[in-house]
């Protein structure tokens, strides 16, 4: 809550699986009030998938939901995903970014491509 009321914007991180989905409800009926009450300028930016699985359908398939949902909630779906690899469970017990312990692997390409796609939304 305290984060929230501090913050402008807010990105709500998810997998592609049910639970994920209901979560991103319950992080809107917290955000929601506090929108109302504390912060009028907070913003729900996107969605953003991580240790996603393009290759499943049912990856796509919670895509797609996702994708309902965020167009319900207002926002969006970031076109960039991060991937599942290996290398999310290495650089968590390197004690690392994921850009000191593997700058040229795919899922460091993914968090550039979200970072560059973020940036590049953001209204100033």
């Amino acid at each position: 809550v305290n984060a929230l009321t501090a913050a402008d914007r807010v990105i709500i991180p998810l997998q592609a699986d049910i639970l994920s989905l209901q979560g991103v409800k319950d992080v809107v009926d917290t955000f929601t009030p506090i929108k109302q009450y504390c912060n009028p300028q907070l913003k729900l930016e996107g969605l953003l998938f991580t240790r996603f699985k393009p290759r499943t359908i049912f990856s796509r398939d919670i895509l797609t939901v996702a994708d309902k949902l965020a167009k319900e909630l207002g926002t969006k779906v970031y076109q960039a995903k991060i991937r599942d690899a290996t290398a999310q469970m290495e650089v968590i017990a390197a004690g690392q970014s994921i850009f000191d312990y593997a700058a040229n692997s795919n899922i460091a390409n993914d968090y550039t491509a979200f970072i560059n796609e973020f940036v590049k939304g953001v209204k100033v």
